[in-house]
């Protein structure tokens, strides 16, 4: 029944990413194949991840456990909107290379 819920929120999830209501940053631990979302009030976070072909949506509580999720091991099409969404407004990594050569010039 949990899951229920999660999978109801979804469509609002891609709404607000759409419009840029909702701001995702790279999970520290897992880099580009990762984001999350802090929830109001320290409640918790959602991730999006990337699982070779698959995409995976979590709700995790306050201490970082996993309340519920959706995707994994199955296809979510709902999820996989989202995940290009994200994709597509996050910013590519500075090239460590091209930042020393400017350094250096300057």
């Amino acid at each position: 029944m949990a899951e229920r819920r999660l999978t109801d929120l979804l469509p609002r999830l891609i709404e607000h990413t759409r419009a840029g209501e909702m701001t995702w940053a790279p999970l520290a631990t897992e880099g580009a194949s990762a984001f999350v979302h802090p929830l109001p009030d320290g409640a918790g976070s959602l991730v999006v991840r990337r699982q070779y072909s698959t995409h995976q949506l979590e709700l995790r509580n306050a201490n970082g456990d996993q309340l519920e999720s959706l995707g994994e091991l199955q296809q979510v099409a709902g999820v996989a909107t989202l995940w290009q969404l994200i994709e597509a407004t996050r910013r590519p990594a500075a090239d460590p290379y091209k930042a020393l050569e400017k350094d250096l010039k300057g």
